[in-house]
């Protein structure tokens, strides 16, 4: 008897030996290459997470808000002032991270003040996502934004299309991910980072400010 698993993977091979390989080059590795570009970008993502959770150990269940802010001020820099792209980027990063330091500022410093506990700052966390989603959907409205970058093919190699941003962004998000890698093992502020992580008691007795590092780690989504 047959197992289900191998019938479908023999049909699978049917398929594409009758389509002439044309699963393969036409639809896999077309969407092998999307996913790889939007996999860099939920890994740079990704590591604003990791840091504020290793730091404070906050599930920050508003950090997809706070990425997208981000985007939202590249849309606002490119299409209501007309500058290019890069500028855009170079503005969501400032004002991105201006933003993180308010939030902690404002918000997560008074709040470990009072030592609040992680349950009620995860409830903190999904109110401001809350309320975040709700605001750009206020400003913005609720349909989907795409900057203003051309969408035409800029690397092709064979059916994989890729376009400018595509391959510049995942190359601009590969760097970004090597640096935060030899920041995190190579500099001070790294090594600092890694003791609150660790252990934030020990680090504020070895001298670290605990607080300081913290907020670094919000500045950095």
């Amino acid at each position: 008897m047959i197992s289900p698993l191998i019938a479908a993977q023999a049909e699978l091979a049917a398929i594409t030996v009758a389509d002439g390989g044309g699963f393969l080059t036409d639809r896999l590795l077309p969407a092998l290459a999307g996913g790889l570009v939007f996999g860099l970008i939920l890994a740079l993502a990704s590591i604003g997470v990791s840091l504020i959770y290793g730091t404070t150990g906050l599930n920050n269940f508003s950090h997809g808000e706070l990425v997208t802010f981000g985007g939202f001020v590249a849309v606002v820099v490119m299409t209501s002032q007309g500058l290019p792209a890069w500028i855009a980027i170079l503005a969501a990063f400032a004002i991105g991270g201006a933003f993180g330091w308010f939030q902690d500022f404002v918000l997560w410093k008074p709040l470990r003040r009072r030592r609040v506990g992680i349950i009620p700052l995860m409830i903190v966390s999904i109110g401001l996502s809350l309320v975040l989603r709700y605001l750009y959907a206020f400003l913005f409205g609720p349909d989907r934004l795409v900057l203003p970058v051309a969408s035409d093919a800029w690397l092709v190699i064979g059916q994989v299309r890729l376009t400018f941003w595509d391959v510049w962004g995942s190359v601009i998000a590969i760097v970004l991910i090597v640096i935060t890698a030899l920041a995190l093992t190579r500099s001070r502020i790294g090594k600092a980072t890694r003791a609150v992580a660790d252990n934030p008691t020990l680090a504020s007795a070895s001298g670290i400010d605990v607080n300081r590092i913290i907020r670094i780690v919000w500045v950095m989504p």
